[in-house]
């Protein structure tokens, strides 16, 4: 790669770095870099605000099981956030101030779930204009939330050699450590998009 230059170059100063860049620049020797169309820009934001609204409701969830776990009062149900759950919680003794940290936290939790709900009926309708999104969808255990994850996430898949290609930039690859004639494959990576 023609960037080679500047980590050669004996003198290493941010002004030269930058010199060097331009005349590469003005030569055509950079590669250009994928930018998103408009469409995968706008699925990116909207699965990414679902995304945070989701570990948002998870870390309301879990203040206030942390609340109870302060005070050690044992969980009678093994889903606290279900029907029975809620029922239960709202007839629990807990002193007066937790009380008031719970029930802020459980009307904080069903706002989210509103804005949650709001922003999955128009992910919905943005799936089903999508065809690509749809022939995701026929695979086992796929919805319409993480078809368009990965859409929004790849982009345009002409610009990826092969599927390993496309694996390695998602982070979807297994970690390798290698020494001599030993090779060990660890988790994913999780490096990528």
């Amino acid at each position: 790669m023609k960037t080679k230059a500047i980590a050669e170059a004996k003198v290493k100063t941010d002004k030269v770095d930058a010199e060097v860049l331009a005349q590469l620049l003005r030569c055509d020797y950079l590669p250009s870099v994928w930018v998103p169309d408009d469409v995968t820009r706008t699925l990116r934001q909207l699965t990414g605000r679902r995304e945070r609204l989701v570990t948002e409701r998870t870390r309301l969830k879990n203040r206030i099981q942390s609340v109870l776990a302060s005070i050690l009062v044992p969980v009678p149900v093994k889903t606290l956030f279900c029907q029975v759950g809620l029922r239960w919680l709202a007839g629990c003794g807990l002193p007066a101030e937790l009380r008031a940290l719970v029930e802020s936290d459980l009307r904080l939790i069903a706002v989210v779930d509103q804005e949650i709900d709001a922003l999955e009926a128009t992910l919905r309708q943005q799936a089903w204009g999508l065809p690509r999104v749809r022939l995701l969808m026929t695979v086992p255990g796929m919805d319409y939330c993480v078809a368009l994850s990965l859409i929004a996430a790849l982009g345009d898949l002409s610009r990826f050699e092969d599927g390993e290609h496309a694996a390695s930039y998602l982070g979807l690859t297994p970690s390798v450590k290698q020494s001599a004639a030993t090779c060990h494959y660890g988790p994913i990576t999780v490096s990528g998009r």
